[in-house]
């Protein structure tokens, strides 16, 4: 197989750096995007396409027929001679499937995290799923914890392939700097990564250690929360929100930073993390993770070799996990080490991508 399409929701979301990655599998790639259907291609005429979506509307309001979105995709993926179909999320690929069934594509569908966990979205599309889990030829995991509940909502456990994400290979290039009293977050600040719960346990820390700094880059609904905590602590000194950053300035935070910090929990809507591509980096840099034992992070994160885990909301033991790590020149340059030979070993973007070739080379 040559010509492979990968459908997304998103164009170029930043947060979803996988997706990028998965560009560069070895076959003639099609992107499409732009919605549960995708329609859209980067070579398009967005306006007359908007034009020929009008239409489409029209008639199949008139006639009963296909949605708008069906008819484009169709003809994106024949125009294209596609031979194979790639699904990001699996809202998509449950959308997009009575196209990929007609052209009788094979699929693959990538699950990533909400879609696998969001308690309204596993109720609405129970059938569909279904459906999905009955034509597809492989679904992709990301953590042991997506295997489980996907098997649990009826996908037949010998489909699904645990393939977790790897970091771009830059970040094994880092050796950081450990001798500091600074620490990284990376993240949306949603509930689900609870940048709130990072500054709780991050204030333990500066009772004890005053000069102590987080770095927290991203951006998201609950920056106001966290702006309040941090005037509420006093820590307008200890703790600078950075926004958004390229890559390239994450790296060079990770470069000097005692360890990556991230209190991932289940959201009250069920959202949980797949497996947080921030805390693969992060280990790949040779940096300590301080995070949750949640969805994909134990499989990641060994505790008490690479990093520490804690249950999700322990903020107590999250902050003496920290402080345990600044007192401990021993303890961080072991786990330095380790993490960056267990994401080598175990997690190269390599091996992510030669997972996901050979499902259709197979």
């Amino acid at each position: 197989m040559r010509n492979l399409a990968i459908l997304s929701p998103n164009a170029n979301e930043i947060t979803e750096t996988f997706i990028a990655a998965h560009k560069k599998l070895p076959f003639n790639i099609t992107f499409i995007y732009g919605g549960l259907i995708p329609y859209i291609t980067n070579d398009c005429n967005v306006k007359q396409l908007n034009y020929r979506k009008l239409w489409y509307k029209i008639i199949a309001k008139l006639f009963n027929t296909r949605s708008a979105e069906e008819t484009l995709l169709r003809a994106l993926l024949k125009k294209n001679k596609i031979e194979g179909v790639l699904a990001e999320f699996g809202m998509t690929a449950a959308n997009s499937l009575a196209v990929i069934k007609r052209l009788k594509l094979p699929l693959v569908v990538h699950f990533h995290g909400l879609d696998a966990s969001v308690h309204q979205i596993l109720n609405d599309y129970k059938q569909k799923y279904l459906a999905l889990f009955h034509y597809a030829k492989s679904i992709i995991v990301v953590s042991k914890a997506m295997q489980r509940q996907l098997i649990n909502i009826g996908c037949p456990p010998e489909k699904i392939t645990i393939n977790t994400y790897g970091p771009d290979p830059s970040f094994q290039e880092i050796t950081p700097n450990l001798n500091n009293q600074f620490f990284l977050s990376v993240g949306r600040f949603v509930e689900k990564k609870a940048p709130y719960l990072t500054i709780i346990a991050f204030h333990k820390v500066v009772e004890k250690y005053p000069d102590a700094k987080l770095y927290m880059i991203g951006e998201g609904p609950l920056v106001g929360v966290v702006k309040n905590l941090i005037n509420y602590y006093g820590l307008a000194k200890n703790v600078e929100l950075l926004g958004t950053q390229t890559p390239q300035v994450i790296r060079q935070y990770l470069s000097n930073c005692v360890a990556f910090v991230q209190h991932s929990l289940q959201a009250e809507n069920g959202d949980c993390e797949g497996t947080p591509v921030a805390v693969i980096e992060a280990q790949a840099a040779g940096v300590p993770v301080i995070s949750t034992f949640h969805a994909g992070i134990p499989d990641v994160v060994i505790h008490e070799k690479t990093g520490y885990l804690v249950d999700e909301k322990d903020v107590n033991g999250m902050g003496a996990y920290m402080i345990k790590l600044l007192e401990s020149e021993e303890i961080k340059h072991e786990f330095s080490k380790a993490a960056k030979a267990n994401i080598i070993s175990n997690f190269s973007m390599e091996k992510h991508l030669k997972g996901i070739a050979d499902l259709y080379n197979g």
